[in-house]
């Protein structure tokens, strides 16, 4: 998965932009700006596009990604912000706690979503808030980039259930459609 990444990166950013996944994102997170307070850690930021964003607002922002390409864009596009290149699973370069983490499309690429969520939960700061934002129904992209991927997405149900087995308590959803196949859903857990 990380070679396709670090292989396509500007194919991602313009497939995002033309399905209208970063206008959905960014109504995302019109709606959840009340509950995000710095310090803020994105654990895959891709291009760092929701950094963005959050930088017009907040100024201790951390951004990780797995693909060394994607991180390059990310600091081009936020060259004030520091980046890491962890599995976001594992998150080895971080030791400090955030009060707002945020996931990004990224829990349908995990293989590992317990061992992950837990890494992200420790990283929490007491009363800390974990902002997952999904697709759902997950539609499979039309590009050649990203045909062969393994993915495993999950409902809004299943994400619900899985954070919440893990003592994270659900405060909020909500959801904006991308299209008229999908929408992007927003769960914000609390530690």
């Amino acid at each position: 998965m990380n070679s396709i990444f670090n292989n396509h990166s500007k194919e991602y950013d313009q497939h995002m932009v033309e399905t209208g996944h970063y206008a959905a994102q960014d109504e995302i997170l019109k709606l959840v700006s009340p509950f995000v307070k710095s310090p803020v850690l994105d654990v895959a930021c891709g291009s760092g596009h929701i950094l963005k964003e959050l930088s017009k607002h907040f100024s201790e922002i951390k951004g990780n990604d797995l693909s060394k390409t994607m991180i390059q864009l990310a600091k081009q596009n936020n060259p004030e912000m520091i980046f890491t290149n962890d599995d976001a699973k594992e998150l080895i370069s971080y030791n400090q706690n955030f009060k707002t983490i945020f996931c990004v499309n990224t829990l349908f690429y995990l293989n590992n979503k317990k061992k992950a969520i837990k890494r992200w939960q420790d990283l929490l700061e007491k009363e800390g808030k974990l902002i997952v934002i999904e697709e759902h129904p997950f539609v499979y992209p039309n590009n050649e980039f990203l045909n062969g991927l393994k993915l495993s997405p999950l409902s809004p149900k299943e994400i619900i259930e899985l954070i919440s087995d893990l003592r994270l308590e659900l405060l909020y959803q909500n959801n904006v459609h991308i299209n008229e196949k999908h929408s992007l859903f927003v769960f914000i857990f609390e530690k």
